[in-house]
């Protein structure tokens, strides 16, 4: 499954990205890069997955 994602970064405060991400089901904005990980992660549906992210581990 092929997923296109686009991503406009509106503004860096406090050392992390701020925008919106873009997907063929609409618009989510994201106050971190955490949370940009997050709603990717979310879109491309990885359940079974398991993501790292600075020390951050979840495992399904």
């Amino acid at each position: 499954m092929e997923e296109t994602f686009k991503i406009n970064i509106t503004s860096c405060k406090n050392s992390t990205w701020q925008g919106v991400l873009t997907t063929k089901q609409g618009s989510i904005v994201f106050h971190s890069e955490i949370e940009l990980l997050a709603a990717i992660d979310r879109q491309m549906n990885t359940q079974k997955t398991e993501l790292l992210v600075s020390g951050w581990k979840r495992e399904s």
